[in-house]
């Protein structure tokens, strides 16, 4: 393998390795945030999404299915995005091996 390509190797799996750590520091610290105070940042957060012209001129949003605790709550924005501001919404479908990014897509439809 040439220098070059060693090189690009190794650069990718060193900012791999961090994006994981830094993904358990994150995750660590939500942990220790109140409800009330993840439901306010998740609002504030999403508050911030709308306001841009990027969002408001998009046809198609990716979002992420929040789980039940312990992580910012999408279900408002889903729902604002899809049936509100008429979006096509696509959800990332992950893996086995979330840690190493074993994603795809679904488009997520309307109830109507």
């Amino acid at each position: 393998m040439s220098s070059s390509l060693q090189k690009n190797s190794t650069t990718a799996d060193d900012i791999r390795s961090e994006k994981q750590k830094l993904r358990k520091e994150i995750r660590a610290k939500v942990r220790l945030l109140p409800v009330d105070e993840l439901k306010r940042q998740s609002e504030m957060v999403w508050d911030n999404l709308v306001r841009l012209d990027e969002y408001k001129s998009a046809k198609t949003v990716g979002l992420f299915l929040s789980m039940p605790a312990n992580e910012i709550d999408t279900r408002g924005i889903l729902k604002k995005s899809i049936e509100e501001d008429g979006k096509v919404v696509y959800v990332p479908r992950v893996g086995l091996d979330f840690e190493h990014c074993d994603m795809g897509t679904f488009l997520v439809c309307s109830s109507k």
